[in-house]
């Protein structure tokens, strides 16, 4: 009897989650025939494009000279870095693969099946810290795994704009993490040092700014594994033929693309080089710079425009864990130092940008998502750390809400004119007053119609019910507080959905079932 119990409510949290990610699965985006010029959106896709069907560095049929992109001594390149169209180019070859099947469609298959790589990674990411935690007596509900990360934003990246760096970062960190552990408690360390190798090659990949990453083997294994006097990860003639490997590989790809080896990134985002300029030029003495950096961090922390307090939990909870790693005479002096300049580093990019970076959330900060969970859980439990857990609970669950409702209406929409940010700058794409902008969404009835509209669980019905039902003339006389656009766009999004064939359908289904089975029954990747 208690086991048909159990299999009933395993059912219903099934279908319940699969449910809640059809609605955050938004498919407007991604039933198209290709990604546009120009963006970092098409720069990372440019990258999956030819790896996985040009099978060659040469961005000549992607790029013009013309484009905004990378152009020196006649070679052509995307501005953003390699890693993330690395990463999901086998998931483009495959959309491909399908496209020379199935013939010419309206909408592409490879940008769907590529659209389904940061998903994956997240699934991914989310299954490696998991089960690092388990392997150090640390049984977390995996649920709560997938609200802390998804909650903090990075859901915003895996179920709309797929076509980013965050959700490939998180998982390069997951796997260094889920590598140090392994290679400490494992007497059979190879695979764990290939792994940890190639986890930083990917990570740097992804982002040439994310230089942490490589003390980051350092501070897991000191933070979970204090009383190994030697410093296991780093330590191996294994690890050195790895990373040397992976070395060589990243000079040669790096290369390829630019025709010359590149790390400072300025030399591609050239650019955004005055924007140095600028925040250095604000700071005349050491008071200004205290003053100054100040003011910043609390606008990052609690501002109305995605203050990480409301919008990214577990960052902050991280950012304060780190602060109290300062009295842990637990961990080295070094130890101690290190993770505050991870978190410090990461808010001093946000510093010199001056923005959130013109789109959902302080996106420059959550490379520290994985990070502030994994020192999150090093620390002793007590009556703080259950208060910690159940503020990082609620305001995960409105983070997930704030995504859902994100440019749903007019109060949560980015400006497409200049405004003045948060950070008293001028700045396209932007939205000071999103905080109130979410709450005031809640109460307006457009904006559930929107949310539904661009999901895939309205897709589903679409392509179930069109046969026996015409929506079209429903929508256009709809009167409760809809706008004439607001129609208009509803209707040209059933026009593009009646585009969409029933294998498309039927991919992104069969994705978010096995996604929705994998996590409902705790099964492991």
């Amino acid at each position: 009897m208690n086991r048909i119990k159990s299999s009933k409510f395993g059912y219903f949290n099934l279908i319940i989650f699969l449910i809640f990610l059809s609605i955050l699965f938004k498919v407007d985006y991604r039933y198209i025939n290709e990604l546009n010029c120009c963006g970092d959106d098409f720069d990372y896709y440019s990258h999956a494009l030819t790896i996985a069907v040009d099978k060659d560095f040469d961005y000549s049929n992607q790029l013009t000279p013309n484009d905004t992109s990378f152009f020196i001594d006649e070679k052509i390149a995307p501005l953003g870095f390699f890693g993330t169209g690395m990463l999901s180019a086998p998931f483009l070859f495959l959309g491909d693969l399908l496209d020379k099947v199935l013939g010419q469609q309206p909408i592409s298959n490879k940008v769907i099946l590529y659209s389904l790589s940061s998903i994956f990674y997240l699934l991914l990411s989310i299954s490696l810290i998991h089960s690092g935690l388990n392997k150090l007596k640390i049984n977390e509900n995996i649920y709560i795994l997938f609200l802390f990360i998804s909650g903090s934003g990075l859901a915003f990246y895996a179920f709309e704009r797929y076509s980013m760096t965050h959700v490939y970062e998180l998982f390069s960190i997951s796997l260094i993490f889920y590598s140090v552990v392994n290679i400490n408690i494992l007497k059979d360390r190879k695979k764990h040092y290939f792994l940890l190798a190639f986890a930083l090659f990917a990570g740097i990949s992804v982002r040439y700014t994310n230089y942490f990453l490589f003390i980051l083997p350092y501070i897991f294994e000191k933070i979970y594994f204090k009383n190994n006097k030697k410093f296991k990860s780093f330590s191996s003639s294994y690890f050195i033929a790895f990373l040397s490997f992976f070395s060589l590989l990243f000079y040669f790809i790096n290369v390829q693309i630019y025709g010359k080896f590149i790390v400072n990134p300025l030399n591609i985002y050239y650019a955004d080089s005055y924007r140095v300029t600028n925040y250095l030029n604000e700071i005349n003495n050491v008071i200004d710079f205290f003053t100054i950096n100040i003011q910043i961090l609390f606008k990052i922390l609690f501002a109305q425009e995605f203050g990480i307090f409301w919008f990214s939990p577990i960052i902050f909870i991280g950012f304060i864990t780190s602060i109290s790693f300062l009295k842990n005479k637990e961990l080295n002096y070094l130890t101690r130092i290190l993770i505050m300049i991870v978190f410090l580093y990461n808010f001093g990019i946000v510093a010199v940008w001056s923005s959130t970076a013109s789109s959902y959330g302080f996106r420059y900060l959550f490379s520290l998502i994985p990070i502030s969970l994994i020192i999150f859980y090093s620390s002793e439990k007590n009556t703080l750390l259950n208060i910690m857990k159940k503020y990082l609970i609620v305001f995960s669950l409105f983070g997930l809400i704030s995504i859902i409702f994100f440019e749903s209406s007019t109060l949560t929409e980015l400006s497409t004119t200049t405004v003045i940010n948060t950070f008293g700058k001028e700045d396209l794409y932007s939205n000071p007053t999103y905080l109130s902008g979410v709450v005031g969404s809640l109460f307006d009835v457009s904006a559930y119609a929107k949310i539904f509209a661009s999901s895939f669980l309205f897709l589903l019905f679409y392509a179930i019910s069109k046969s026996l039902i015409n929506l079209k003339p429903i929508i256009e006389n709809l009167d409760f507080n809809i706008s004439v656009s607001q129609k208009q766009k509803m209707i040209e999004t059933l026009d593009l959905y009646d585009d969409v064939n029933l294998v498309q359908v039927l991919i992104i289904l069969l994705f978010i079932f096995m996604f929705s089975y994998i996590v409902t029954s705790k099964k492991k990747i």
